[in-house]
C-alpha cells in the first residue's frame, strides 16, 4: 500500500511540475529583424540568461521557439525585460569556494546574451548571470562598459599561515571611477550596497542628476534573483491528501 501511495504521489508532483513548468504570460519580443510580435511568452524564471524564448500569439496557439541571436527584446509585461547584448564579461569572477584563483586575477570576453534590464536610460543597467557569479554591467556614453561582479580568491595567510579567501569585490572604487565626474553617483557609490537596488540606485543619481535630460531612466526588476517556485497541487484524491507548496524569491516591479 505505502508503494501504491508513493507512487502516486510521484505521478502527481510530476504532472504539477510539467504543468507549472508551461506557465505563458503576455508579452512582447522584438525580432533581430525588427519586427514585434505580441502575444505569450513562456516565463522560465530566468536565472542565467535565457539561451531559447517560446512564444505564442495567443492561448491555445502553437508555440514557436527563438534563439537569442533571432531576438532583439524579450519582455514579460510588468516584470522583466532582456535586450540582445554584446558585452565584455569577466569569466574570472568566481565565488564558487571550490572554483576560486589563486589571486585576483580578470578573463574579460565578449559575450552576446540576452541580458537583463534593470535601468534603461542615459546610463543602461544590466544584469548577466553566470554560474560562478553576477554581473552588473554599467554602459554609459562616452565610457567603456563597466562590469560590476561578486568575486572572491584564494590568499595567503598572514604569518606564513594557510591560504584565506578574499573578496575581491571592488565595485565602490570601480564606480567612484566610473562616475568621477558626478558628484551625486559618487558619493552614493561609496555607501551603496551592492545589492540591485544599491546599484540601481547609483545609476539613477547619474541618469538624474548629472545625464544629458537630466532624467531617470526607466527601471525593471528591483529583486534580480528571479523567483523559483516549487509547485504540487492542493487537495484529496482517491484518500491521497496533499498540499499545495510554494517556495520563492518574489520579484517586485518598479515603476
Amino acid at each position: 500500500m505505502r508503494v501504491r501511495l508513493l507512487l502516486l504521489f510521484v505521478a502527481l508532483t510530476g504532472y504539477s511540475f510539467t504543468g507549472f513548468a508551461q506557465s505563458y504570460e503576455p508579452g512582447v519580443l522584438v525580432r533581430s529583424t525588427g519586427d514585434t510580435l505580441r502575444g505569450e511568452i513562456e516565463n522560465a524564471f530566468w536565472v542565467e540568461p535565457p539561451t531559447s524564448i517560446s512564444f505564442r500569439p495567443a492561448a491555445g496557439s502553437p508555440s514557436q521557439v527563438f534563439q537569442p541571436r533571432q531576438l532583439r527584446a524579450v519582455r514579460l509585461t510588468g516584470v522583466r525585460y532582456f535586450r540582445y547584448e554584446t558585452l565584455p564579461i569577466d569569466h574570472a569572477a568566481e565565488t564558487r569556494i571550490a572554483a576560486l584563483p589563486s589571486s585576483n586575477v580578470t578573463d574579460v570576453r565578449i559575450d552576446s546574451v540576452l541580458a537583463e534590464v534593470l535601468v534603461e536610460g542615459a546610463t543602461t543597467l544590466f544584469r548577466v548571470v553566470l554560474p560562478g557569479a553576477a554581473h552588473y554591467l554599467v554602459r554609459r556614453s562616452g565610457q567603456p562598459v563597466l562590469d560590476l561582479s561578486e568575486r572572491r580568491y584564494m590568499s595567503a595567510g598572514s604569518n606564513g599561515g594557510g591560504r584565506t579567501v578574499a573578496d575581491g569585490n571592488n565595485y565602490r572604487g570601480q564606480l567612484g571611477v566610473y562616475f568621477g565626474d558626478c558628484p551625486a553617483a559618487q558619493g552614493l557609490a561609496q555607501k551603496t550596497a551592492f545589492t540591485p537596488k544599491g546599484l540601481m540606485e547609483v545609476v539613477q543619481a547619474y541618469n538624474a542628476t548629472c545625464g544629458p535630460a537630466r532624467q531617470a531612466g526607466r527601471t525593471y526588476v528591483e529583486q534580480a534573483n528571479p523567483r523559483r517556485r516549487l509547485a504540487l497541487l492542493g487537495g484529496v484524491m482517491v484518500g491521497v491528501r496533499y498540499n499545495y507548496l510554494e517556495i520563492g524569491l518574489t520579484q517586485r516591479f518598479v515603476s
